[in-house]
């Protein structure tokens, strides 16, 4: 159950911070290399960074690329367990920040196309109809 609330929090983490570039590959290369010490060091420290809203992008951006790793080099390393049930409930607290956010900018976006200040997206042909409301409103 745990397994499955941390890997279904990761992935919607992972989808709202999308990555491009070759930077994924190099630090998966890099993470391949690491001994079972270091990986379990780099556990911790992705732990630590996770509590703090300044580092945690890094710590997600970081695990989601650990978990793309072979599950045996995962497991190999001794703590990880630990590690990962200590990583949920501030990956669970980052994730319900961004989805408030994320909320908060659809109610703004809503608001603010009613209010005529910005244009839906796809619309571009209606300007003029916008700014001839607006300027008959001017008028009154």
């Amino acid at each position: 159950m745990v397994q499955m609330l941390l890997c279904h929090d990761f992935y919607l983490t992972s989808k709202l911070f999308p990555r491009k570039g070759d930077a994924g590959d190099q630090i998966g290369k890099a993470l391949n290399a690491l001994a079972e010490e270091e990986f379990r060091l780099l556990g911790e420290y992705v732990r630590e960074w996770n509590t703090k809203p300044k580092s945690c992008h890094i710590a997600q951006f970081v695990l989601s690329r650990v978990l793309r790793l072979p599950p045996t080099k995962i497991l190999e390393a001794r703590g990880m367990a630990e590690i990962f049930e200590g990583l949920i409930p501030h990956t669970q607290r980052h994730f319900n920040r961004l989805v408030g956010l994320e909320t908060s900018t659809c109610l703004l976006d809503f608001t603010l196309t009613q209010m005529l200040v910005i244009e839906p997206e796809g619309n571009e042909g209606k300007l003029e109809y916008k700014d001839a409301k607006l300027s008959n409103v001017a008028d009154c």
